[in-house]
């Protein structure tokens, strides 16, 4: 598998043992697939096929990419490998409470009530926002 979006190639994928199909002679289902995926969060699955069914056994074939969405859908296969083009949809949250986030409300203080008023601001480059001014009519 590679997943394009972290800088993983088809030339250089990642391996992971995929489960036995439950059909004999047949590839593992989209579910299993999922199951066994190392990586955690929620994946889209596109896997290399041939554009015509046994067509890639022969060397000049043309390989597609198919979208499997139904997880008891066979992958598909590519000259008797599994090859799959992962997009990373969502990451999963380990933490299964979601109400925590409220317990952090008043820990973070209003910092501009504690500001020093004789304080003074750093200097502005006349230059800054130059060419931001519409140009005067001559």
């Amino acid at each position: 598998y590679f997943v394009p979006e972290d800088g993983d190639s088809e030339l250089h994928p990642n391996v992971f043992l995929a489960p036995q199909s439950s059909r004999p002679g047949g590839t593992p289902l989209l579910g299993q697939v999922k199951e066994a995926f190392p990586l955690p969060g929620t994946y889209h699955f596109r896997f290399k096929s041939p554009l015509f069914p046994g067509a890639d056994r022969d060397n000049s074939s043309m390989a597609v990419w198919m979208d499997c969405v139904d997880d008891s859908q066979p992958v598909a296969s590519w000259k008797n490998s599994i090859i799959a083009k992962v997009t990373r949809v969502g990451v999963d949250d380990d933490d299964e409470d979601d109400d925590d986030d409220d317990d952090f409300e008043g820990h973070f203080a209003d910092t501009t009530a504690h500001s020093d008023p004789g304080a003074t601001s750093a200097p502005v480059d006349p230059n800054f926002g130059l060419f931001d001014e519409p140009v005067a009519a001559s």
